[in-house]
């Protein structure tokens, strides 16, 4: 199964799981919308039926494993989690069901790495009359950009904007030309 994660069957500690898709990928997974949380939990159930496997969430006022923040609509805590049972459960995995429980991180589970993702920076120019760091101008962009893509066949590709060190995603281009 091919996709933004891989599956290891080896069972290891959360931070030895980390520090091997560290080495390997990019990191230990980590879940940004629900199509991420979807993904895992198809994955979860095409390699084995009823698992649980590590994920990058850990409790130091639980962060991913790269150190970027939780959006937390995109966790699925399980009833009564995140609940510390044991008194050291610091530790994500997510489960078949793709709810989200805690354990100690010395526990061994199999676990999910993040794929490193291919980056290629696309610069182009548009003509407009207005400003082009409207929200609803940039939308029409992105979803311009998307069709491109997909009529390349390109459909698993995704458009992000790079912000200026002046707050802007695009720059006016000054005319060169001499009259």
């Amino acid at each position: 199964m091919s996709g933004k994660f891989i599956f290891n069957h080896n069972s290891l500690s959360w931070s030895d799981a980390q520090r091997y898709c560290s080495s390997k990928y990019k990191d230990l997974a980590f879940i940004s919308d629900s199509s991420d949380n979807n993904a895992l939990v198809l994955q979860l159930k095409y390699v084995y039926y009823k698992y649980e496997a590590w994920i990058g969430l850990s409790k130091n006022l639980w962060l991913w494993s790269d150190q970027s923040k939780v959006i937390w609509l995109s966790v699925k805590w399980a009833d009564g989690q995140p609940d510390n049972a044991s008194g050291n459960e610091k530790c994500g995995f997510v489960h078949e069901t793709g709810l989200i429980g805690d354990d100690g991180c010395s526990h061994t589970l199999p676990f999910f790495c993040t794929k490193r993702m291919k980056t290629q920076t696309v610069r182009f120019a548009v003509t407009s009359s207005g400003s082009l760091n409207e929200s609803a101008v940039m939308e029409a962009i992105e979803k311009q950009m998307n069709q491109i893509l997909s009529d390349q066949q390109m459909s698993g590709s995704s458009v992000t904007w790079r912000v200026q060190p002046d707050g802007q995603i695009f720059q006016q281009q000054r005319n060169t030309h001499e009259a």
